[in-house]
Order: C-alpha cells, then structure tokens, then sequence
C-alpha cells in the first residue's frame, strides 16, 4: 500500500500542476486530490518540495539510463525536450514558480549527463585530464541550460528540436576542437 500511495500523491501532485502554479499548490491541496489525510502525505514525503525532487530525480535517471544507448547527444536532449512537452503545463507551472531552481536543477543534470559522455567518448585516444572534460561539458551544459531556458521563458511555443540539430553541428566540431587543443597543452 504504500509504493501504492506514493504513487497516487505523485499523481495527484502532476493534475495539480497541470492547472496550477507550483507556488500556489498546498499539501492540503495534494490530499484532497488523492483522497488521503495530510499526515499521510506527510508519512511519504516530508514536503512538496522533497516530492519534486523525487519525481525530477527518477524522471533524470530514467532519461541519463535511456541515454546510454542513443548513439549521440543529440538523441538525450531531443528526449528530455519530448519529456518537457509531454509534461508541458506542469513544467511551465514550475517554471513560472519562485522554484524554478528543481526544474533546472534537473535539466542541468541531464544534459551535462549527455554532453559529458559525448566528450569522454570523443576524448578517448587523447591525453586529456578529468577536470579539462569536465570543464568542456560544463561550459556547453551552460550554454544549452541557456537555450532551454528561453525555450521555456516563451512557453515553448516553438519546436526545440531544430535547436538541438543547430546545436548540434555547432557543439560536435567545438567539442572536438577542444579537446584535441587542450590534450596539447
């Protein structure tokens, strides 16, 4: 009964999302919509913010997971962007919200997931340290980071998915250029 419960919270936490800000949503709210008492609620999660957490954080390992057999980074963000318009009222009633923060929190995570399996794999035959592979998938997990964000500040009214490609012939040869400039040094 209680993965069971959990479960129903989630839920009723998304249709509530679907309609309202996330600032504006209480776990009185939440309970009512799963016909649960609020210490139920409060036996499952401590708070909606530790449940958004949990459903952002399963969301980013089922996305990372499902990654590791695209055959380029362009397939894992196209997924987490398909992932943002299937939950397109919930996401836009978080970011809208004064937490926005979990939802980037969660797209940064994803996509440097993404960018910095690129960048191993294109770094394999080069001596390259950790920390300039590291630097490299962040500096390019900002500037992606950056154009979601203005995806999402304009309601995502456009398809995201020529950005990627665009991004795409950009990043791959940047990338590599990096990578081969840096294993000089």
């Amino acid at each position: 009964m209680p993965k069971e419960t959990k479960s129903a919270i989630k839920k009723a936490f998304l249709n509530l999302l679907c309609t309202t800000l996330f600032d504006n949503i209480t776990v009185k709210d939440i309970a009512d919509e799963c016909g649960i008492n609020r210490n139920t609620f409060y036996y499952n999660f401590e708070d909606i913010y530790a449940l958004t957490e949990e459903i952002l954080q399963e969301e980013t390992e089922k996305l990372v997971n499902a990654h590791k057999t695209h055959k380029n980074w362009n397939e894992g963000l196209l997924d987490a962007a398909d992932f943002a318009k299937k939950y397109k009222k919930e996401i836009l009633n978080l970011h809208k919200s004064s937490k926005s923060f979990y939802l980037e929190k969660y797209f940064k995570k994803v996509i440097y997931n993404v960018v910095i399996e690129f960048v191993n794999i294109k770094a394999e035959n080069l001596d390259i340290s950790d920390s300039d592979k590291d630097f490299i998938a962040g500096f390019y997990t900002c500037a992606l980071m950056g154009l979601l964000t203005e995806w999402l500040d304009n309601d995502m009214k456009s398809d995201f998915t020529p950005v990627i490609e665009k991004t795409g012939i950009l990043f791959d040869n940047s990338i590599i250029g990096a990578l081969e400039i840096l294993a000089k040094k």
